[in-house]
């Protein structure tokens, strides 16, 4: 459960009323949950994987597996925002690289990138529609 208090309120005093009003319902203690991470290959599971199916126009994603995670706190969004903000400099619209894709017809408006870590895993991807998926990965 979660409660969000907004406006000038004593933060102490809020708590105290919150544990009155939780205190006789009897909430047993939980034991603290066992997460298992399993050990992750450094290598991709599959080179690639094409899905056909009946849509307009092919996307094409491409994504590149985290070397390293296991990351938390303010490491973990330090590295984020390094991933994010290199990839913005790579593939953003204001870059070189985003207007000759453009121009050449192989991306449109869709083309987008993002990075994702968690416990036991990270990865890039960046990719969108295309009318040429295979002149991306060639």
């Amino acid at each position: 459960m979660l409660l969000f208090i907004t406006g000038p309120v004593d933060p102490e005093k809020i708590l105290a009323l919150v544990e009155k009003n939780q205190e006789p319902k009897g909430y047993k203690s939980e034991q603290p949950i066992e997460r298992r991470y399993p050990e992750e290959s450094p290598a991709a599971a599959k080179k690639s994987s094409r899905i056909q199916m009946a849509v307009q126009t092919p996307k094409c994603l491409i994504g590149f597996k985290e070397g390293h995670t296991g990351r938390s706190g303010k490491a973990l969004m330090a590295h984020e925002l390094t991933v994010r903000l290199l990839l913005e400099l790579m593939f953003g619209r204001g870059t070189e690289n985003y207007q000759m894709l453009i121009a050449e017809g192989l991306i449109d408006e869709s083309f987008s990138f993002d990075y994702t870590e968690e416990a036991a895993f990270g990865f890039s991807i960046i990719g969108g529609n295309t009318k040429e998926p295979d002149d991306h990965v060639n």
